[in-house]
């Protein structure tokens, strides 16, 4: 909800004086309106986010649930591909990169049930399994 919104008051100061450039916000549990999270922003305004994230002066800082960080992450790798025309291998590098530079940052917390950490062990592997796949069809196409 709106009163989940910590630090409202400065982040809107910063925002109304320039120092935040950009503001976009995402509630969940607000009355009467549809859930909105950040990866849907994110995915909503793709073109911008890839122009900000661009910018070798953005720093990128995320805090909160690590489920979030992480759903809102795919969605950056998402964009880094799509906005970006980065393949797999160079949005990897993008981010590893503004994590050198330490301008990608995060603060996150989050309790993995035990029955869920063996599911999600299953879907990274199948994702990197398919990853994998797509990788080796593309050299094959790439080498023929």
């Amino acid at each position: 909800a709106e009163n989940d919104f910590l630090h409202s008051k400065r982040m809107r100061n910063w925002a109304d004086t320039g120092v935040i450039t950009d503001l976009q916000l995402a509630f969940s549990r607000l009355p009467d309106r549809p859930k909105e999270y950040v990866q849907h922003v994110v995915a909503r305004r793709r073109d911008a986010v890839w122009e900000i994230l661009s910018d070798p002066s953005c720093h990128y800082y995320i805090c909160g649930d690590s489920q979030m960080a992480e759903d809102v992450f795919d969605e950056l790798k998402a964009t880094a591909k799509q906005a970006g025309g980065l393949d797999h291998l160079g949005s990897v590098e993008f981010f590893r990169k503004m994590k050198k530079e330490r301008r990608f940052q995060s603060d996150t917390w989050g309790v993995k049930k035990a029955e869920n950490l063996k599911k999600m062990a299953e879907k990274k592997y199948n994702q990197g399994e398919e990853w994998l796949k797509n990788f080796e069809e593309e050299k094959k196409e790439e080498d023929a």
